[in-house]
Parts: structure tokens; sequence; C-alpha cells
């Protein structure tokens, strides 16, 4: 018996609509692969995912059951929801609402309005839900569901034990460091000049504006690419430091994240080192993985193991990371539940939902066309988004103060 026997479906197998700000890495982790695994199984009629531009809906005619709005997109797309009460459910993988020191991105307000609307919460972590609460001021954990990361491991996949032969970093983007980033880089530099190693640096920026001695700079590929990459590559080290003293906010931000480098490196038979920060300490998998503190010392020590003994044991714990975080097995125990608690009373053609978002969007028009004449001005995203946010702000008070007056 299949899940999709024992869980009760629409009569014609559901549709999924996603919509994203961001078709690259995090869409294919956490929206496309889950999705085609219940495709495959036969679980889903199939999905569609379209950037927040919604070009492609607009002669779509294929009917939708279920939304999925991943992360932060324009706040007139939820908006466009909420006012007509249409179910949709909001995935987010990182604490969005707060700043990391080590980065300067503006905070995403406009998530507020997702995280107050939406009929299902997706998070990888309950830790997240809770860090959310408590920066947006909303209780979220009782719609909340638990998805975490997955990936589409090879069947066959099996790789013989060897010792390492090189180091790897990965990152989405800069490392989420600060204060003890130099003597991180520090022991990785020094360990890789000793034993003659190269240190593959895989990432947008992985070190910012520093560099090691044997690094090379892969640059940023796609999912599909670097899990090709990771099956193939020659043994390795991964890793996976996250900075464990920081300010309250940056910390905070550095605790929403997940287990996911767990999976990319000890999941695919490569032994890691992962500091000893909540993603990793919280984690199921912690007992398949090796955990350091941020020293100097800490860091070359756990190389040193890793290099000369850890190697050894890493198949029985890539065999449990792969069947625990099997892409199907979380699909379907995890998603599909998630999914199943908003779907629509009457499904919607991605054509009508389009026309839905644009009636809804031109409400927002003036600002969008400022926002564009800033652009063209010179003006930077964050510096924009920033003016905006403040101004909302101030407006806010000021209607705060209006009604205090008319009711005095």
């Amino acid at each position: 018996m299949t899940l999709s026997t024992i869980i009760e479906l629409p009569k014609d197998l559901p549709r999924v609509l996603v919509i994203t700000s961001n078709l690259g890495t995090l869409a294919e982790l956490r929206m496309r692969n889950p999705l085609r695994a219940l495709h495959r199984m036969h679980i889903i009629a199939g999905f569609e995912v379209v950037d927040s531009d919604l070009h492609p809906l607009r002669s779509d005619e294929n009917r939708y059951h279920i939304i999925i709005i991943q992360r932060a997109v324009p706040e007139y797309i939820y908006e466009s929801f909420n006012v007509r009460g249409i179910p949709y459910a909001l995935d987010i993988d990182d604490n969005m609402l707060a700043t990391p020191a080590y980065q300067k991105d503006v905070v995403y307000n406009a998530i507020h309005k997702g995280l107050l609307g939406c009929q299902v919460l997706i998070t990888p972590t309950t830790r997240l839900v809770h860090l959310l609460e408590r920066y947006s001021g909303y209780s979220l954990s009782e719609k909340s569901r638990l998805v975490p990361n997955a990936l589409p491991y090879p069947r066959s996949f099996h790789r013989k034990p060897a010792q390492p032969e090189q180091l790897l970093w990965i990152q989405s983007d800069i490392s989420a460091l600060s204060s003890s980033i130099d003597d991180i880089v520090r022991a990785i530099d020094d360990f890789s000049l000793k034993y003659d190693l190269p240190v593959i640096l895989i990432g947008r920026n992985v070190l910012d504006r520093r560099t090691l001695s044997n690094q090379v700079e892969m640059g940023e590929i796609d999912l599909t690419a670097l899990l090709q990459y990771l099956s193939y590559a020659p043994p390795s080290i991964g890793l996976a430091p996250l900075e464990t003293q920081a300010d309250e906010e940056t910390m905070d931000f550095i605790a929403g994240k997940s287990d996911m480098k767990m999976l990319l490196f000890t999941g695919y038979g490569h032994p890691g080192i992962y500091s000893r920060s909540p993603p990793y300490e919280d984690s199921p998998l912690i007992n398949t993985s090796m955990l350091t503190l941020n020293t100097y010392s800490a860091w070359l020590d756990a190389l040193e193991y890793q290099y000369h003994s850890g190697w050894k044991d890493v198949c029985l714990n890539s065999e449990y990371i792969r069947r625990e975080r099997n892409i199907e097995r979380i699909a379907c125990k995890n998603l599909l539940p998630a999914l199943q608690s908003c779907i629509l009373s009457t499904p919607m053609r991605g054509m009508d939902i389009y026309n839905t978002i644009r009636k809804t969007r031109r409400k927002y028009i003036p600002l969008i066309l400022g926002y564009n004449l800033l652009l063209r001005l010179g003006f930077q995203k964050n510096d924009i988004m920033s003016l905006h946010n403040r101004l909302k702000e101030r407006g806010k008070k000021s209607q705060d103060n209006d009604f205090e007056l008319k009711n005095n």
C-alpha cells in the first residue's frame, strides 16, 4: 500500500503552483525535487514553478488545487490571496526577519503579510518557527508543518571509503562567519599546506576578500551540477563552519539555518566538520557527523582526525542520512500532509490566478514605478527598500496618532 492510497486526496490528482522570487537552487531544493518525487509516485498530477513576474500564467488554462509561495515575494502577491481568502502554503527556510552582521541585506518586511495570511507555514526546523514567531510577533506554531531538507540521492550510490584528497567548502553566498573567521581560515590554510591538499570553494563569494594558499574557486553552480559533483568528486573533507559568537540578531539568523551541509557532505560519503551551532547540534543527524568548537586548535584537530581516521566510518553514516532524508520519504511523510492542509475548495486556472494578482498589483503601481526610477538613477536596491520600510513605519505611526485623536 502506498501513501497515496491511505491519504485522502481530491478525486482528480492535485496540481501544484509554486510562486517564488528565485528559480534557482532554493526552488530546486525545496520545491521542484520533492514535487517531482510526488509526481513520479502519481500522487500529484503535476506542478508549475514560476517567478514573481508570473508571465507563464498569463494564458495557462491548467487548474491548480494547491498554491505555494516560496520565501519573499512582492507584498501584493501575498495581499491578493489574503484579501480574497484564497488559502496558500508559505515555505520559508531562513530567519528572513533577522539581518546578520556579515550581510547587509534588507529585512524582508513584506513577508509579514505572508506569515499572517498563509494557511500553512512550511519550514525545515521547528527552531525556525519559534524565531519567526519572536521576530514577527505572530503565533505560527499551530499552522506550521515541518518539512526537513531532503535530496534525490542515487538509488545505487556507493562510495568506497578512501583517505580524503581535498577540502571542500560550499556556500550559497558568503560564509556565515564574523568573529571566528580568522581562526577557522588559518586552521584550514595551515592544514591544506601541511598535506598539500587543494581547498575547493563552491559558491558566489565564499570568503569575500580573503584567500587560501591552495584554494581552487569553482564559483556558483546549480544544485543539480553540485549533486553530480559530490557523487563523483575525489574523497573530500567537507567544511561547514557557522558563527557561534556574535550579536543576538546575527546568532538568531544563523540559528534559523538547517542541517543541509550534513546532507551534502556526509550524505554523499565525504566526512564533514561542522561548527557546534544550533543547526547542527539540534539536528536528528548529529550522531552521523563531527562537530567542533570555532577555535584554531579545535578546527585543526578535527581536520587531522577526519584526514587520518574519520573517513573510515563515513559509509554507515552516509547510508543513514540517505535513508532518513531520501526525497521520496520526506515528500510523502512531510510535504504531502502540509499541502493537503491548503487545498483550494475550487481549483483555479493559472490565468485566473494571474489576473487576480494583477488586480491587486495595480494599487502598488506608483510604488513600483518609483522603485524602478530610483534604480535607474543609481540608488542601491537595499537603500530603496530600507527607505520604503521607514516611510511605511512612519505612515503607520501617523495613522495610529490620527485614530487616537479621533477617539479623544
